[in-house]
């Protein structure tokens, strides 16, 4: 007995103090100790079932910016959502159980490149903090984790998919649901709640009308995430060979349009037309011709579209404003521009610089940079922009080589050409939004290229056997 003990004693400690820990709470609320039996739950899920860590974090999504707490009471202090909670914690439980389990992972040359620009990000805001307040510090620290955690998807992904076929087609059909769930809730939203001035008043956010924004609460950004899903599900139909399957596709994908449509989001329209035309301009140039005709009737045909169009060369309107925007994100990174004011630091900056807030004023937008690149540029310098961009060429590389590539299984040539169509539109549609940076945006994108990138490592698993499991 004495043995078991001293063989055991440690885990006995900490199970007792768990115990102590859940009798606490439920003195003081009976849902505080389900509430702590439920986060150790979910810790032991993600420490011991990483797959369902991660189909997790693909559905916390649909809560979008619904559930959010905010980081502090002051103005553009940004905020806390779920997947903020559920994505760090895969990361940390994913190094802890490769670390404590000694298991093996394959170090590729966009790792590297990855690491290169998490540390780079790192820097520059250990070099900007320097002048700024301790409040400050701690907001672009959190924004700094975030970045670290969601890029983290990465390096889960294409290692849990290395030897596991039925994990990549689990989590396309689960980005696929994710996507049409949202577009059902836009177009509801669209027809039952169509404004946000309530919201607006209440919690800073943009007072959009008889626009389509779900759970995001942002046209561009449902927008932009709808593209992708457009992308992802346009892609998997042509390389798909069951007439079945093919047909509940091009349904879900004409869902997803009509509630990209619903956004009037120029950004939105932006993305969807060029990874539309790059898929079918591969696959079928009949469904381009049509397409691109139909999407473009329609367009033209509705009031509400054209009038975003016209209000792009309006000085009160948004369009305008990003050329406002634009010019502060350049003046900003001319001051320093090898290494940045800091990652994330850039709305700091511009309140001392440029006093763009009002007294008072609760904005989720009121500074930075809508452009991606301008947002790299002036938080981490040249040189951080530079690893970015390196990052995003190996992606292209990768995923071009990949659908191109015959020998190769259907559902890696589709999620090939689906990324590579989704960076080419985000590459131009980033400049208008910062969506290179927006969370849900980056699940998506980090996710399908760690699966993509996971194909180098099936070493042990026969082509014919994967096609056939694809």
């Amino acid at each position: 007995m004495s043995l078991i003990f001293k063989r055991y004693y440690k885990y006995l400690l900490f199970t007792f103090f768990l115990f102590l820990i859940f009798a606490f709470l439920f003195l003081l609320s009976p849902l505080y100790s389900l509430a702590f039996v439920l986060f150790l739950t979910f810790l032991l899920i993600f420490f011991d079932k990483p797959e369902i860590s991660l189909y997790i974090i693909i559905f916390s999504i649909i809560f979008g910016q619904l559930v959010r707490l905010p980081l502090g009471t002051s103005e553009g202090t940004g905020a806390i959502i779920l997947s903020d909670v559920f994505v760090p914690a895969a990361f940390i439980f994913f190094l802890a159980r490769k670390f404590l389990k000694r298991l093996d992972y394959r170090w590729q040359g966009v790792d590297t490149a990855l690491t290169i620009f998490l540390v780079l990000s790192t820097l520059s805001l250990l070099l900007g903090s320097r002048y700024l307040p301790a409040g400050e510090i701690l907001t672009a620290s959190f924004y700094l984790i975030r970045l670290i955690a969601y890029v983290g998807l990465f390096f889960i992904c294409k290692d849990l998919a290395k030897d596991n076929i039925s994990f990549a087609k689990n989590v396309v059909y689960c980005l696929i649901a994710v996507s049409f769930l949202l577009a059902i809730t836009g177009v509801l939203q669209y027809f039952i709640f169509p404004s946000m001035q309530i919201l607006a008043q209440r919690g800073g956010w943009d007072p959009h009308f008889k626009r389509a924004f779900a759970s995001f609460l942002d046209p561009n950004f449902l927008g932009s995430f709808l593209s992708f899903g457009v992308a992802l599900t346009l892609s998997l139909y042509f390389y798909s060979k069951k007439s079945k399957e093919r047909t509940y596709l091009l349904l879900i994908a004409a869902v997803l349009i009509l509630a990209l449509f619903l956004t009037y989001s120029r950004t939105a329209y932006i993305a969807l037309f060029i990874s539309f035309v790059v898929i079918t301009a591969i696959h079928s140039k009949k469904i381009l011709f049509w397409g691109v005709l139909i999407l473009t009737l329609v367009f033209v045909l509705n009031p509400q579209a054209m009038q975003k169009l016209k209000d792009t060369f309006n000085q009160k309107k948004s369009g305008y404003m990003r050329l406002v925007n634009w010019k502060r994100g350049w003046e900003t990174a001319k001051t320093n521009l090898y290494t940045g004011v800091g990652y994330n630091a850039i709305g700091y900056y511009q309140k001392e610089v440029y006093r763009f807030y009002k007294k008072g004023s609760e904005s989720h937008s009121i500074t930075g940079s809508d452009s991606s690149f301008l947002f790299l540029l002036a938080t981490t310098g040249f040189f951080g922009l530079l690893s970015f961009l390196l990052v995003l060429f190996l992606f292209l590389q990768k995923s071009f080589r990949l659908f191109q590539s015959a020998s190769s299984p259907p559902l890696f040539r589709a999620l090939a050409l689906a990324l590579f169509s989704i960076l080419l539109s985000a590459i131009v549609a980033f400049q208008f939004i910062n969506g290179f940076f927006y969370p849900h945006l980056m699940i998506f994108i980090y996710i399908v290229a760690g699966i993509i990138f996971s194909l180098n490592s099936h070493d042990k698993i026969k082509k014919e056997g994967i096609k056939n499991q694809a």
